[in-house]
C-alpha cells in the first residue's frame, strides 16, 4: 500500500522536493517524548539511555518503560502525550504549511487516498 506522499506525486500534485521539505519541516518541529520529557526536566540522559536500553531488550513503547522504572509519573507521561498530540505537524499539514498544497486540496486528496486504501482493504479481504 503506497504512502499519501507517493500518490500525491503519482498524480502530479506536489514535487519530491515538496515531500523532502514537508518531512524537514515534521523533523525540526515534532518532538520525540525523550525530548520533550528532557526539556520539562522530568528526564535526564542518563534516564533516556537506560530506557532505550531497555526498549532494545523489549520493543516497549519509550513512555511505557519511563513509567515502568519509575523515571516518569503516568501523570508526567499524559502530559507528554498531550503536548506531542496538541503540537505535532502531519505530513498533509506540513505540505500546507510550506505552500505545496491549499487546505481545500489537502481535505479532498486525503479524501479520495482513504478512499482508495477502504478500496484496497475490501479487495485484500481485510
Amino acid at each position: 500500500m503506497k504512502l499519501f506522499g507517493q500518490h500525491l506525486l503519482e498524480k502530479g500534485k506536489i514535487t519530491r522536493m515538496d515531500i523532502i521539505r514537508a518531512r524537514e519541516l515534521q523533523r525540526r518541529h515534532n518532538k520525540s517524548f525523550s525530548e520533550i520529557a528532557l526539556e520539562k526536566g522530568y528526564l535526564k540522559s542518563d534516564g533516556i539511555t537506560k530506557i532505550q536500553t531497555i526498549q532494545e531488550e523489549n520493543n516497549k513503547p519509550f513512555e511505557e518503560i519511563a513509567v515502568e522504572e519509575g523515571l516518569v509519573t503516568s501523570q508526567m507521561k499524559d502530559e507528554i502525550l498531550d503536548e506531542i498530540e496538541r503540537t505535532h505537524i502531519y505530513f498533509g499539514e506540513a505540505l500546507v504549511k510550506n505552500g505545496a498544497l491549499s487546505k481545500e486540496e489537502l481535505v479532498k486528496e486525503l479524501k479520495e487516498f482513504n478512499l482508495m486504501k477502504i478500496k484496497e482493504q475490501k479487495k485484500e479481504g481485510r
